[in-house]
């Protein structure tokens, strides 16, 4: 006969499993998005793809409302925006930041990482200098090469508040550290 306290013991265990197999679950399905992100990758030497074919994985992998590839422009020491979905083609087209403005060209400058959970309290352009997108939150990684010399920077966003939790933008940043090598790997080809 099975007491009280075996049965509590055995829910216990129970609810343990169960959360160490969604455990188990995510960190599957982050590892298969790095595979095929890597993959996709090692397939191409034309930037255009490269941006195209990663942030359309990244996307539907990941469920980013929108999203955006940046690059740093040498000669005018700023950012042009590469590759963006997501948003009305008026608006990405010919977008430019300035080195240190708004959440990509601050990325860009300093090479770290920036979340703003809550965009409606931030005074920062995330995506278009033309219109401050205010509902949601908001990831810009950047993109650095060998060298840690950063080449540009990968900007997505989601529509809720807080969206980006601590084991996605970490699994973000290794994304971005593949769509960098590829993109130097690309750049070195031409």
């Amino acid at each position: 006969m099975t007491t009280e306290a075996d049965g509590s013991a055995l829910i216990k265990e129970l609810e343990a499993l169960r959360a160490e197999k969604q455990r188990l679950e995510e960190r599957i399905i982050e590892l298969y998005t790095l595979y095929r992100v890597s993959k996709t990758l090692s397939l191409s030497i034309q930037l255009d793809e490269v941006f195209s074919l990663s942030m359309k994985l990244i996307g539907d992998s990941l469920g980013f409302d929108r999203y955006g590839v940046f690059l740093v422009d040498e000669e005018k020491q700023d950012l042009a925006r590469h590759v963006s979905h997501g948003l009305p083609p008026d608006e990405s087209a010919g977008v430019r930041f300035h080195l240190g403005e708004g959440v990509p060209g601050r990325v860009a400058l300093l090479g770290k990482t920036e979340i703003i959970g809550d965009l409606s309290a931030s005074p920062d352009h995330v995506f278009s200098p033309q219109r401050k997108i205010s509902v949601g939150s908001t990831l810009c990684v950047p993109l650095k090469i060998a060298t840690d010399a950063v080449v540009g920077v990968v900007g997505v966003h989601r529509n809720t508040v807080d969206g980006f939790p601590p084991k996605e933008v970490i699994l973000f940043g290794s994304i971005a550290e593949h769509v960098a090598v590829a993109f130097e790997n690309a750049r070195l080809f031409q």
